[in-house]
Order: C-alpha cells, then structure tokens, then sequence
C-alpha cells in the first residue's frame, strides 16, 4: 500500500508541474484510489468509508457501488428487472437512464458521465409504509393482527402491522374504533 502511495503522490507533483491543459484533468475534483483531488489539494479517504454527495462534494463522478450502497438507503429507486454491478467502475449516462428513475433532464448531454449533482431522482423510497427490497422500492401491506375490547371506555384497539414481501414487518401499532375492527 505504501508503494501505491507513493507511486500516487509522484504522478500528482508531475501533474502539478505540467501546463494548464494537463492539470485541467483534477480542476474540477475527482476521486483517484483512497484520494479525493481538488486543484492543488488532495486528501486521504477515510478508510472503508465510501463517499456520498453528502460528505465530499458533489462534483465527482460516482462508482457502481456507490449507486447500490444509495438504492439501499432508498435514495435512488431502481428501474424494474434492473442489476447493478457490484464494482468501482464509474456510472454512465446510458446506464442512468437504463438503471434507475432520474430526472434525465439534469443529465449531461455532452457524453461525458455524470457527477453527483446531475443525478437527481424523480421519487425516493421513505416512509413508514415504503422499504427497498432487492433494490426495488414496495408498499407494505397493513395486516390486522388482533382486536381487544375496552369496556371501560366502551372502544376496540385495532392491532396491525406493516408487512413486506420479503416477510419483514413493522412493529406492532392499533387504532382506536368504538365500530370495531375489520
């Protein structure tokens, strides 16, 4: 690992001392190893730490893996039969749009591939009732579970959950009906 650094830290300075035209590569940030770059600094990576447009930035391109980590989270809600691999290869505007429901709008349309900042997504997965299962974002069922009688205040408490496909569930909540449960 020391040898990859210190290989790291000489194509840095040889950048560095290159005209403008080949220093133009880290102008605009960009993510090299365990390094973030921008201009003239660069900074070691938390280790086992991946990025996100929360903690570094927005203005760098973003990994595979980085989109599976925030489909995950609910952030990103992927498209219906869709994988993605699992690897530190950088995203694609055709992959994008093929993979996962974005504002395709704020994409760039020049061919070079997005940042941060241009992946905008049309909904998101949050909610009490919503849940990322295999990377597709579901709606729980309610489930009714049981119902108990209050004779002093003369009402039923309506006990339910909230269950996914996957068999998970919420814990359990009620609902007071003086009508009764379903």
């Amino acid at each position: 690992m020391t040898v990859m650094r210190y290989l790291f830290t000489l194509l840095v300075m040889a950048l560095y001392f290159q005209p403008a035209a080949a220093q133009k590569l880290f102008s605009a940030g960009t993510v090299l190893a365990d390094y973030f770059v921008f201009g003239k600094e660069i900074k070691l990576l938390p280790a086992k730490k991946a990025m996100s447009p929360l903690t570094a930035g927005t203005n760098y391109l973003v990994t595979h893996n980085e989109i599976n980590q925030k489909i995950q989270e609910g952030y990103f809600i992927k498209k219906s039969g869709v994988t993605v691999p699992a690897d530190n290869l950088c995203l694609t505007v055709a992959e994008a749009k093929a993979w996962l429901t974005l504002d395709e709008s704020q994409l760039p349309a020049s061919g070079r591939m997005p940042v941060w900042q241009q992946l905008v997504p049309t909904a998101q997965c949050t909610g009490t009732t919503k849940k990322v299962i295999n990377g597709v974002c579901e709606t729980a069922q309610q489930v009714w579970t049981r119902s108990e009688w209050d004779a002093t205040n003369h009402w039923y408490r309506c006990y339910y959950v909230y269950r996914w496909s996957d068999g998970s569930q919420t814990a359990e909540a009620y609902v007071i009906n003086g009508a009764g449960c379903v």
